[in-house]
């Protein structure tokens, strides 16, 4: 078959997933996301005007005003599950044997070595997130999980300061596209991310003519947008020959170049013996427009390395697919995951409709507030014109002449107030927010309010707090967890792809020398870098090592139960151990303060007591034993 023609079949059977996946998406996430991320915006939403020094007329359009419940949740969720500070722990992912078990089998379990590069990676993965921004990415991508169900960061090489390091970098989850026949993500054949980039940016990356890509861009810059209406005006109706922005979507498929779709053309299905060829794990680049992937021009498939440039350029760019759990090159953060589909519900879709009601009412309410605040103002038909005048036009003293048999005005004048407006209005109000806080966990004290009843004890406080804390605790456990899936798959990518060049200078050593003994004597922990650490195998990168995040987002409910552990531990034995201070054992007393210490409540390693010496220890004996044998205390009168 001609090479231009199985290119083209390629590009349609992915097109057509593609359309597929949006429509999935928009189904079963989209909708609703759209729905909550326009209160985080501008989009479809019209804030409250300045409406001058007056309310507006009756006759004016009504101001849509937005009470908005949706911001306030994730201003008041954010600081509790996000925390700058990410402390990674690394260790053998083979567990410890027990001691009997360890005499039986000696040869069991993690070696010296496996903890030597725990060590090393744990130093490394450490490293990163100051090094790239780790928490901006997340923060964004929490703040698009609290709203739409989820957030999500790509995993990627970048360029550090001694060479490339892996980064986790937040990207819309607008963005990602799943096979929709797949019930969970880990499960799905492929998954499709959308990037929207320059032309000449994709030009360059793919070594492909710029005109080529000019023709297939489906969208303008600011830049080019304002050349073109400056250069054209109103006169240029088809632009589509000056766009410089292309959409084109990244697929990474675990089924080949996707002859095996049901939707394949027949073409391609033709040629799946061929296909087979190239493997399961496919990466391919699709835009829209053109005959053929970014990644797989015909001018380099022509060429005499045809087969091995194949190869070469459909690899996946960082091997993940060999971690079950995860084999994706991102990371998704999911509040409420779906059962039944690989996406998540947004934690506000519940207090979606009370939020459009609260939207609704407090519009009317606004609108209202013009007409209960007017007057009605009733004259005789002969002062009709005089009063209108001084009341719309007048001054704060007015004078209005009248008939000597006009004086009395009550019979000739009155005024009106049009009734405040009903009190179900307001009921109405308060038991909508009240309902959207209860359904989304923004209870009253979250906000640092007082309880509606005080505890009669301690515990009912504690017990009460607890129960308050059960839905942020709980999200902030996904972010540690995520957090923990961000350092695992940056551990990967550092093992596989992360030279011992570029962790020299982080351990504070030379380059590493070509010499294997030079190597070893003069860069001993670089060394141990590239013979315990670096591996050419995904499946080992991705198995030999356990990460988690111990601290960071999420550590403020683990700060919580460790302070009422150490207040019990204080409220017992902090009176002894501060006895014994005094009389020179100050150990006790001072791990006490650096418990404090280690879960953050203040800066107690300033309260420790020095140890004395050992000649002052000897001192304060013999002089307390004197004490003791002396008559005045009980002690034997000597003779």
């Amino acid at each position: 078959m001609d090479t231009n023609k199985w290119l083209q079949s390629v590009v349609d059977a992915w097109s057509t997933q593609i359309d597929a996946c949006q429509k999935a998406k928009w189904r079963e996430f989209g909708e609703t996301a759209h729905k909550a991320w326009t209160f985080m915006g501008k989009a479809d939403a019209v804030i409250m005007r300045d409406l001058g020094d007056e309310m507006p007329e009756e006759k004016t359009q009504p101001q849509k005003v937005r009470i908005n419940k949706v911001r306030e949740f994730v201003s008041l969720m954010m600081p509790h599950i996000h925390e700058e500070v990410l402390h990674r722990t690394v260790k053998p992912r083979i567990p410890e044997l027990p001691e009997a078990l360890r005499l039986i089998s000696p040869n069991s379990g993690p070696k010296e070595n496996d903890y030597i590069a725990a060590w090393e990676m744990e130093h490394f993965l450490n490293y990163l997130p100051g090094e790239y921004g780790l928490y901006r990415e997340s923060r964004m991508a929490i703040q698009e999980a609290l709203v739409k169900g989820r957030g999500i960061v790509w995993h990627e090489m970048v360029d550090g300061p001694y060479g490339p390091i892996p980064a986790s970098n937040y990207d819309t989850v607008d963005g990602l596209l799943v096979d929709p026949d797949a019930a969970h993500l880990r499960d799905a054949n492929y998954t499709i991310r959308r990037r929207i980039r320059s032309c000449i940016a994709v030009a360059e990356e793919f070594d492909i003519p710029l005109d080529q890509i000019r023709k297939a861009a489906s969208a303008e810059s600011h830049l080019q947008r304002a050349f073109n209406e400056r250069q054209y005006g109103s006169l240029l109706e088809d632009k589509s020959d000056k766009f410089d922005v292309c959409i084109y979507y990244e697929v990474w498929s675990r089924i080949g170049m996707g002859h095996k779709l049901k939707d394949a053309p027949a073409e391609l299905k033709e040629l799946s013996s061929a296909m087979d060829d190239t493997g399961q794990h496919v990466w391919l680049a699709i835009l829209p427009g053109l005959e053929y992937p970014l990644n797989l021009p015909p001018h380099k498939l022509n060429s005499q390395e045809g087969e091995a440039e194949l190869q070469a350029a459909i690899e996946w760019p960082i091997a993940f697919f060999e971690e079950p759990s995860n084999p994706w090159a991102f990371s998704v953060l999911d509040f409420h995951p779906n059962s039944d589909n690989a996406w998540a519900t947004s934690p506000l879709e519940a207090g979606l409709p009370l939020q459009y009601f609260l939207d609704r009412v407090y519009t009317f309410v606004m609108r209202s507030l013009g007409n209960t605040a007017r007057r009605l103002h009733f004259v005789a038909q002969e002062f009709n014109e005089r009063v209108k005048d001084a009341i719309t036009n007048g001054k704060h003293d007015e004078v209005i002449s009248v008939d000597k048999e006009s004086l009395e005005l009550a019979k000739l004048a009155f005024t009106y107030d049009l009734p405040d407006l009903s009190e179900d209005v307001w009921k109405s109000l308060a038991a909508a927010e009240k309902k959207f806080e209860e359904s989304t966990g923004m209870m009253p004290l979250l906000y640092g309010g007082e309880p509606e009843r005080q505890d009669r004890s301690a515990f009912a406080s504690r017990s009460r707090e607890t129960h308050m804390m059960n839905r942020p605790n709980d999200m902030a456990k996904a972010v540690r967890d995520w957090n923990s899936r961000i350092a695992a798959k940056e551990a990967q990518c550092a093992r596989l792809y992360v030279s011992p060049s570029t962790v020299a200078p982080l351990f504070g050593e030379p380059d590493p020398s070509d010499d294997v003994a030079e190597f070893m004597t003069q860069s001993p922990l670089t060394y141990l870098w590239a013979t315990l650490v670096n591996t050419d195998e995904p499946a080992i990168a991705a198995a030999e090592m356990q990460h988690t995040c111990e601290s960071g987002a999420g550590s403020r409910a683990n700060r919580q139960e460790q302070a009422a552990e150490v207040q019990m531990l204080v409220q017992t034995f902090g009176p002894v151990y501060a006895q014994w201070a005094t009389s020179g054992i100050v150990q006790p007393y001072n791990q006490l303060m650096e418990m404090l210490g280690d879960i953050g409540i203040l800066p107690m390693k300033k309260l420790m007591i020095p140890e004395p010496q050992v000649a002052q220890l000897m001192q304060m004996q013999a002089a307390q034993q004197a004490e003791q044998a002396s008559p005045e205390y009980g002690g034997a009168e000597q003779i």
